[in-house]
């Protein structure tokens, strides 16, 4: 993994899971995502709607992630800041076709949730750079963003819990304003800077 964070990757084992239920005891803390963990993702996972990593440290369960194939679209907004902020890389003979297109090929991040007790020790971060390995390294389809519908509001008691400072900080951008009816905030992230 290029996290540059070599403790994590030698301490971290990333695997495949089939059955949600190894995280019945899993708790990342937010009362939203907990309750999805533990009711909603085992029904994702059975209707192959994702595929499921568990993240272990020395037979611990550490944090978890869900990724499916997504396509984002792209405004001419969204274009000019990608171009200005020089935050994509795209070949000068493929330049003119690459830009006119509206739809990219993603991953998207279906969830990700680092456990209570770890959250705010770069365990999501590290997860956030190796998915990005991962999507550029897999054979199967092409592969240009990774995308997040990152959950933007959400009551923790007496404090309001936002994932998207975390997706900020982690060089997603916004691609919608946010909208007061929604919990989640639809950002992407160039795979090739």
């Amino acid at each position: 993994m290029q996290s540059g964070n070599t403790d994590l990757e030698r301490n971290l084992f990333i695997e495949s899971v089939t059955d949600a239920t190894v995280f019945r005891d899993f708790r990342c803390g937010i009362e939203k995502m907990d309750e999805f963990i533990h009711r909603g993702l085992v029904l994702s996972v059975e209707s192959n709607y994702c595929k499921l990593y568990k993240v272990s440290r020395e037979e611990e369960i550490v944090a978890l992630f869900a990724l499916s194939f997504d396509s984002l679209i792209l405004d001419s907004d969204d274009k000019t800041e990608l171009k200005q902020e020089d935050r994509i890389s795209v070949d000068s003979k493929y330049e003119e076709m690459f830009w006119s297109k509206r739809h990219y090929p993603a991953l998207e991040i279906a969830y990700l949730a680092v456990r209570d007790d770890l959250r705010g020790s770069d365990i999501g971060s590290f997860l956030i750079d190796s998915i990005a390995e991962m999507a550029v390294s897999q054979k199967l389809a092409g592969c240009q963003f990774l995308t997040v519908e990152a959950l933007s509001k959400a009551k923790e008691g007496a404090l309001d819990y936002s994932a998207t400072a975390f997706y900020f900080k982690n060089h997603f951008s916004a691609c919608e304003l946010p909208n007061p009816n929604k919990d989640t905030l639809r950002m992407y992230r160039p795979l090739y800077p």
